[in-house]
Formats: structure tokens, C-alpha cells, sequence
């Protein structure tokens, strides 16, 4: 070998040598998660999912959505959504959705035939988890026939009744004394009645009274009520109160003076600055994230099961956000490209990236979502 091809031989082992020593050094600053090692080794299969809720409309509706197609697409599925606001419509949707060709489906209304929609998927050979249903889907006596079933992965639940308990108890002790109940007639949705027995059951057992201001016509009702009982000190609304309302005009009478609670709002920082609402539910767009995540790992065959072999049945409160600085941070974290969680966080929860996924991990990230120093805790920072 002459002289110059020695020379351009060692020179080239040189700067290998030098390229691995940098990649070495670039590597070791390198601070990966736990949730996402071995990310690039990980198969992604693409899966179609659909989702059933009662509405596809509004502020709530946007951050649920949003937050399922954040999910979808960090892990390579792809998602659509209809609406089942009745059995019949739930029902006609699912046999819609398994017909399109979904793998999975989201249940975020079950219309009180949870076993019928669970047998319906799993003839159609499709995995389904419920979100936003209620704990009755659990406490129905039909439970235990399609518990086992290999295609219903589980329930992200809540506990109406107890959740407006305590927005009741609250506005107690907030010195609420001449209560009106205000939403749609009973019968119409399971959750909503829940939601008024509560807070009534929480009014009785102070000692107190209610009225009801019940119907279709909210708008008529919200118009009349403050003339009609004209001593109300607090108004537990359990639908999306600032569509009723005429909002600057109840505020510039009883802005301060009347408490009034909301559910399935959208930015309603407005309504909190001018004093109108005091209380305002918030929760779903993190329970779509969680039942996602639960949906995803039975697609992968990844089922999430309790000790003994039933699906995950997660519990998890809404959050009562009461001051508009709250909500301000509540908002900021769930719009505009943000989440209740990020993709690490879920990632902890599926099997394919940390394989230590159990259903209390899923259980304690609930419980954390509405603790006085949980989620909401997290944002102040």
C-alpha cells in the first residue's frame, strides 16, 4: 500500500472514531421517559374507532373530541364520532359504526342497554368501553352476564349522584339557603336524574327546601324564575346553564348574591368574571383519555382486568371548578393543543410501553383528577 492510501485510511478511521465518541457523548445527555423507551421498537397497527356520545356540539364537546383525536394520533389510529341520544339512536349508531368497519368503539352514553350493546359488539367481533355512563352500568343486575365478555374492555365511570352531593353540600356551606333545581323534565337521561336527586337528597338532609324549574322550554323557565321565587339564593343547574340563561341581565341582578352550578360548558370564563355561575363541572375530556387508553390496550390484546378477571371500572369524580382564575387554568390546559394528559402519561398506562399497567394505576390518576391538591393543583405550577 503506497504511502497516500495510508494516509487517507487512517484519516477515515479517525473520524469514525470520532462520530461514535460524539454520538456516545449526545446519547448520555439524553434524559428518556420511562413511558416512551423503546418507543421506535414498538409496532404501531393502525385501528378505527368510533365514538357515541349524546351530543356533537359545544364547548365540552370540542375538548372531548379533540382530546380523542390527540390520542389517535400519537398512536396511529383514526377516529370518528356519532350521536345516540336515545337507546334506539345508540343502538341504530353502533350497528352504523360496526357496518363502517371500526375495530373498537367509545360509549359515552349506554341508554340503559349496556348488555345489548355489548352483545351487539361482540357478534360483530368489535371491543367497546363505555365513558361518561354512570356507575349504574356497573350496578345493573345483568352486569354479570357480559363482565367476561372478551370484548367489552371496561368503564370509565362516574358517580352522578354523589358528584351533585356534593356541589349541593358546597353551595351550603357557601350559605345557600332557598334552593331551585333547574334542567330538563325526568326520564329523558339516567345521569341528569341522577344529578337532580343528589343535589336534592344533600338540600333535605341540611334541613332545607327546593322547588323544581323543570321542562323543555329552559329558556322560558330561566326567564320566569328568578320573579317566580324571588327569595333564591342558588340555582343547581345540571345542564349547560348559560344557554338558558340571559346572562348579563342575571348577573347584573344577582351577580354575588345567587349561586348557580353548570354542567357540559364551554369557555364560560365570562360567566364566572361577571359572578353568574359559581360552580362548574368539568371532567369528561380526561375520562375520554383514559377510556382510549383502556380501548387501546384490549385492541392489542392488552385487556386491563382487576384481580378477579373483570374489565378496569374506573371511578372517576368530576372536578367542581368554583372561581373563574380555576378556571381560567382548567381551560388553558384543555384547549388549544393542550390535554388533561400528555401522551407519556397515557403511554404509562398502555401495556405495549410500560407492561406494569394495571387497572389501580388507572384508579389513582382518577382519584388525583378532582383531589384538592391533584390535576388541578398541577396546573397552578
Amino acid at each position: 500500500m503506497n504511502g497516500k492510501k495510508l494516509l487517507s485510511l487512517l484519516l477515515a478511521c479517525c473520524l469514525a472514531v470520532g462520530f461514535l465518541a460524539a454520538c456516545s457523548d449526545n446519547q448520555a445527555e439524553v434524559n428518556t421517559p420511562v413511558s416512551t423507551a423503546g418507543t421506535d421498537e414498538i409496532e404501531m397497527p393502525s385501528y378505527k374507532i368510533g365514538i357515541i356520545s349524546h351530543t356533537n356540539s359545544g364547548g365540552c364537546w370540542e375538548r372531548i373530541l379533540d382530546a380523542a383525536e390527540y390520542m389517535a394520533g400519537e398512536l396511529n389510529c383514526t377516529v370518528s364520532a356519532a350521536v345516540g341520544s336515545s337507546a334506539d339512536a345508540i343502538l341504530t349508531g353502533v350497528e352504523n359504526f360496526i357496518a363502517s368497519g371500526v375495530d373498537g368503539l367509545i360509549i359515552m352514553n349506554d341508554g340503559g342497554v349496556t348488555s345489548r350493546l355489548v352483545d351487539l359488539c361482540a357478534d360483530a367481533g368489535v371491543y367497546l368501553v363505555f365513558s361518561d355512563c354512570g356507575l349504574d352500568a356497573i350496578d345493573e343486575d345483568d352486569y354479570s352476564t357480559y363482565a367476561d365478555n372478551e370484548y367489552y374492555l371496561g368503564h370509565v365511570a362516574h358517580d352522578e349522584y354523589a358528584d351533585s352531593y356534593a356541589c349541593a353540600v358546597d353551595m351550603i356551606a357557601n350559605g345557600a339557603e332557598n334552593f331551585v333545581i333547574f334542567g330538563l323534565p325526568s326520564g329523558i337521561s339516567s345521569n341528569f336524574d341522577k344529578r337532580a336527586v343528589g343535589a336534592m337528597d344533600a338540600i333535605t338532609d341540611a334541613g332545607l327546601t327546593y322547588v323544581e324549574a323543570r321542562g323543555y322550554a329552559m329558556a322560558e323557565l330561566a326567564n320566569n324564575l328568578m320573579s317566580q321565587y324571588p327569595d333564591t339564593d342558588a340555582i343547581f343547574s345540571f345542564v349547560t346553564t348559560p344557554d338558558s340563561f340571559n346572562v348579563v341581565e342575571m348577573a347584573a341582578k344577582y351577580g354575588g348574591q345567587t349561586q348557580i352550578s353548570a354542567y357540559m360548558v364551554g369557555d364560560v370564563s365570562y360567566e364566572f368574571d361577571v359572578g353568574f355561575l359559581t360552580h362548574v363541572s368539568v371532567g369528561s375530556e380526561a375520562r375520554i383519555q383514559l377510556a382510549f387508553s383502556l380501548l387501546y390496550n384490549g385492541l392489542r390484546g392488552d385487556r386491563v382486568s382487576t384481580d378477579d378477571g373483570t374489565p378496569a371500572e374506573i371511578v372517576f369524580p368530576h372536578l367542581w371548578i368554583t372561581s373563574g382564575e380555576d378556571f381560567e387554568r382548567f381551560y388553558n390546559a384543555t384547549t388549544g393543543g393542550n390535554h388533561a394528559y400528555s401522551i407519556d402519561e397515557m403511554k404509562q398506562l398502555i401495556k405495549a410501553f410500560n407492561a406494569d399497567a394495571s387497572a389501580e394505576d388507572y384508579q389513582s390518576l382518577a382519584d388525583a383528577f378532582s383531589a384538592a391538591d391533584g390535576w388541578l393543583s398541577d396546573q397552578h405550577s
